[in-house]
């Protein structure tokens, strides 16, 4: 039997490595965990606890924060994190880039919502979206951990090295750093490839529709800039002889809106809702 469990929990451990790596391929910077976060909290750990999930196929974690301070957004007094892998039993999961809540520590979180429980929140980023929150021994400053241990947070620099965070900063710097990362404009650079999901259209007119579709992937158009999957995109079609020729207005991340100017064509359909188009920016 325990060699069952060993090896059904290496089993469950390789495929929740293939998902983990799959979101984690590209190292997001502080702009990008705090555009793509819903919520930013400061808070400490109350609790942790592992389970199965209703199907009896996968091991989660879920543990219980907190919540001292809301950066962004508004949540409750209380959140939990959910994450996949956890030892139950003989079983035990282990995930690649899921972290290790330390019980009692304080931290700064970047999350959203789970889409299959509203009342649950994930990591954005995974690990990259918790940094802990520690006190200097000497100084009795606090600071806060780096969880990747560095953090590209900008371009090259006149042909030199990516600019990076250091491993460890105040916690009161990394707080001014987040507030400026909120209030920057976020600008679509040219030459964006959005996969769209058209869920929405209305006639506004002879020959004129309006359209609402949702990013259908990740996109990150550069390090500055991310557009989360299931972000609202707006615009409006016009006819043309066998078709529409879309127009894409603007884009919604998290609630902050960015103007875009992109065009596409679509063949005539009996509905154009569920239709699968690809948007470049100009």
């Amino acid at each position: 039997m325990k060699n069952r469990a060993a090896v059904l929990a290496l089993v469950l451990s390789l495929a929740g490595a293939g998902l983990a790596s799959a979101t984690t391929l590209v190292r997001m910077s502080l702009d990008q965990l705090t555009q793509a976060a819903s919520d930013v909290v400061q808070g400490h750990v109350v609790s942790q606890t592992s389970q199965w999930n209703a199907m009896h196929t996968q091991i989660i974690t879920l543990t219980t924060i907190a919540v001292d301070s809301n950066v962004k957004g508004n949540t409750p007094a209380t959140v939990v994190v959910r994450q996949l892998g956890g030892t139950v039993g003989h079983y035990r999961v282990y995930v690649p880039d899921t972290v290790h809540f330390y019980t009692q520590s304080k931290y700064m979180l970047f999350l959203e919502h789970v889409s299959s429980n509203a009342a649950q929140y994930r990591l954005v980023g995974m690990m990259e979206g918790a940094y802990r929150i520690y006190t200097d021994p000497q100084t009795r400053q606090e600071r806060v951990i780096n969880p990747v241990g560095y953090l590209f947070s900008g371009p090259p620099q006149s042909g030199g090295p990516a600019v990076a965070l250091p491993a460890t900063m105040p916690l009161t710097t990394f707080q001014q750093n987040v507030s400026t990362a909120m209030a920057k404009p976020i600008v679509i650079p040219a030459d964006t490839v959005i996969p769209i999901v058209i869920h929405s259209v209305s006639f506004n007119g002879a020959g004129r529709i309006l359209v609402e579709g949702e990013t259908a992937a990740d996109v990150f158009p550069n390090r500055q800039v991310v557009i989360p999957a299931g972000s609202l995109v707006d615009g409006w079609g016009s006819e043309v002889p066998g078709g529409w020729v879309l127009h894409w207005t603007a884009v919604s991340i998290r609630g902050r809106q960015a103007s875009i100017s992109a065009i596409n064509q679509v063949s005539a359909a009996p509905q154009l809702q569920g239709e699968r188009v690809t948007a470049v920016t100009r």
